[in-house]
């Protein structure tokens, strides 16, 4: 299970019974209330899209058409790399879209890290040495 997006784990049954951009839209707004960062219904509505293809055996989906948009949607670069990570391993060794994925999850890696190494920097800056 993906960690950050467990949260919206009980919506799971209604983004699985309908894969569409309209319920994902119509349930996004519910992100703000329900106290977690603007994205993450879309991100478990992939999350949700990818299990169901892989338990019928459908083509899982695009990087560029399903998974790139959502993690653009996304503001943390650490919930970019969890989640580009996890889409990147549903893929099979020779599928392209694995290779995206996974650089994806490196480039928000270290973004984060660079974001986080700043924030830590600034904290220290008006202590003694």
């Amino acid at each position: 299970e993906i960690g950050s997006f467990a949260p919206l784990k009980p919506l799971e049954n209604t983004l699985r019974a309908s894969c569409s951009t309209a319920v994902t839209s119509a349930l996004a707004p519910l992100c703000l209330p329900l106290g977690v960062p603007r994205g993450y219904i879309r991100a478990r509505s992939l999350i949700s899209k990818f299990q169901k293809s892989k338990e019928e055996g459908a083509a899982l989906p695009s990087y560029e058409d399903d998974v790139l948009p959502i993690l653009n949607q996304l503001r943390s670069p650490a919930d970019e790399a969890e989640l580009a990570d996890w889409c990147g391993k549903q893929y099979d060794l020779e599928n392209p879209d694995k290779l995206k994925c996974l650089d994806h999850a490196l480039m928000s890696a270290i973004k984060a890290s660079n974001e986080a190494e700043r924030n830590a920097n600034c904290g220290n800056m008006g202590e003694d040495d």
